[in-house]
């Protein structure tokens, strides 16, 4: 028998197997004939009438395979899976005993399967590489049983749960009645498309976050406006005059007033947020400071980043303050 198909078929049904993770004994899986659809010659499953169950162990696991046909042909194909799986592991390390201290060698980066169709005779696919299909470092032997064989896979005490998740991933390839793989089929190296990367915001949304920054910030500067400078201001305030209120009218927002485009600079100034001497409020220059300062500051700031982001650009693209 060839080494290629051999090591491709070892590799398939190892990587088929859907054990669980516990201790004990635990036999799983249909022990119904698989349909055979492969007619490689080096495929226990390909061998008429064959069936397969998994069996947990306390070392690792084992593939029971039970055929209603050449009971001999199926023991000789398992026995060879055995061997060969042995051969390309033991390249890697001593082979697991099942008692040893630590886990054993990861072969996942060795190849082997990637998506190959691991089970073509020939020159086909990786089929040298087929041990490399479990990626946990592992031994295993041929046991006949009756009507077939059992392949006892050992690994060492802290791969056993490594082993049977890895074996779990590949079972629905056996139920295929195939030992070949695909790329579809090779769950293994398949994984979930990546997700796609948000979407540039428009300019119109940049526009309208900036606003709705602007506005926020005002709303809780509001209070601070109206206690220190709607007296002025503000159409009906005690101390308002036309001149106060073409130079800045906070009756409603957006301001406005002959420097409504400039009014942070402005306020920067007159309440010293700027670094300069206060000179407002006119009745107490310097009254707004520690937190209703800060909020009038944030609302300067906020204001300036939308000017700066074309937010307070009017229709024919010259100024004006629209919300």
């Amino acid at each position: 028998m060839r080494l290629a198909p051999v090591l491709a078929s070892l590799a398939f049904l190892l990587s088929a197997a859907c054990g669980g993770s516990g201790g004990s004994p635990k036999q799983t899986a249909s022990p119904t004939p698989t349909a055979t659809v492969d007619d490689d010659p080096s495929c226990p499953i390909a061998v008429p009438g064959t069936s397969v169950t998994v069996e947990d162990t306390s070392t690792g696991a084992a593939l029971v395979f039970v055929t209603t046909g050449d009971t001999a042909e199926l023991r000789k194909r398992v026995a060879a899976m055995a061997a060969m799986h042995n051969e390309h592991h033991g390249k890697m390390g001593p082979l697991p005993r099942g008692d040893e201290a630590g886990g054993g060698h990861d072969h996942s980066g060795h190849g082997g399967h990637a998506g190959h169709d691991v089970a073509a005779g020939g020159g086909g696919g990786h089929a040298g590489h087929a041990g490399g299909m479990i990626g946990v470092h592992s031994a295993s032997t041929a046991e006949e049983i009756d009507g077939g064989a059992r392949l006892v896979i050992v690994v060492a005490p802290a791969d056993v749960a490594k082993l049977r998740d890895e074996l779990r991933m590949h079972a629905k390839h056996l139920a295929g009645g195939t030992c070949k793989m695909s790329h579809r089929d090779d769950s293994s190296s398949v994984r979930p498309p990546a997700e796609p990367p948000p979407a540039e915001p428009t300019p119109e949304k940049l526009k309208a976050d900036l606003l709705a920054n602007e506005n926020g910030a005002y709303q809780a500067a509001k209070p601070v406006f109206q206690q220190y400078c709607a007296s002025c201001h503000e159409k009906g305030g005690k101390s308002a005059s036309s001149k106060k209120l073409d130079h800045f009218d906070m009756t409603a927002y957006p301001f406005g007033g002959h420097h409504a485009m400039e009014i942070s600079k402005e306020i920067r100034h007159a309440l010293g947020i700027d670094g300069s001497k206060p000179t407002m409020p006119k009745s107490k220059p310097g009254a707004v400071k520690g937190d209703e300062l800060a909020l009038i500051a944030a609302w300067a700031d906020a204001f300036d980043a939308s000017h700066e982001g074309g937010a307070h650009q009017g229709p024919d693209g010259h100024g004006g303050h629209h919300h």
